[in-house]
Parts: structure tokens; C-alpha cells; sequence
């Protein structure tokens, strides 16, 4: 499962980032581990899924790195995409931004630009 790191410093400006990922990790744990929290789901013959592993993006804490270098400009057509947040057609500053973290994000690694995670084994049992 991959989602926002709702501690991450910056998504205390972004209230829908910060409860998305929040949302998404109690999804994950407990709540998919308890029966009781999805009956009506049970009712119906469903099983309920196991992640076995969080992937959080924009963490402070990255313990799991990508080289994207050969790929980032996918990466930006698709940041370009998201036109409300970025403008139309995406501003210089954006740009810079993201280009900026995946430079971070590749630091201390042997390629020019990645994406970094926190990955988090999750607890398989209440």
C-alpha cells in the first residue's frame, strides 16, 4: 500500500494529504485486521485483505529508494496533469519543486534522481 506520510512536516499545510494517509494506515491497521469493523462485508462472503507492507511517500525518515532517472520525465507529465494544483499549463515554480525532491530523494545514492519511501512491515495480527 502506498499513501502520504500524514507526519510528513509539509502536509500540516494540507489537511486532505495528512487525513488521506492517516485514513489509509487505520484501513490498514487495525481495521482490516478486525473482522467486527467490516461485517456487513463478511456478511456478503468477502475476505478481508492483508497488506503486508506501507510504502509513505514525502516521509522525513526514507528507508526505501528508486532511481527515476530515466523515467522522471513521465513524472512530470503526470504532475502537469493535476492542472488545479500546479497550474495550466504547470508553473516554473512546481516544476522546481518537484525536481528539487527528486534530486533530495536520490542523495547519498549513486543516480541523479529518485522517489524515497518509508517502508513499514505492518503487524500481521492485533
Amino acid at each position: 500500500m502506498v499513501t502520504c506520510d500524514p507526519l510528513y512536516r509539509m502536509r500540516l499545510s494540507n489537511p486532505d494529504h495528512r487525513v488521506t494517509g492517516r485514513v489509509v494506515l487505520d484501513a490498514v491497521w487495525p481495521y482490516a485486521l478486525a473482522p467486527n469493523s467490516y461485517r456487513n462485508l463478511m456478511d456478503e462472503g468477502l475476505r478481508l485483505h492483508k497488506v503486508k507492507e506501507v510504502w509513505l511517500f514525502q516521509t522525513e525518515e526514507p528507508n526505501l529508494h528508486f532511481d527515476i532517472s530515466d523515467v522522471f520525465d513521465i513524472k512530470m507529465a503526470a504532475c502537469a496533469c493535476h492542472k488545479s494544483t500546479v497550474g495550466d499549463p504547470m508553473t516554473e515554480q512546481f516544476a522546481a519543486q518537484i525536481t528539487e525532491r527528486a534530486t533530495m530523494a536520490a542523495r547519498g545514492q549513486n543516480y541523479k534522481l529518485g522517489e524515497a519511501f518509508l517502508r513499514m512491515e505492518v503487524l500481521q495480527r492485533l
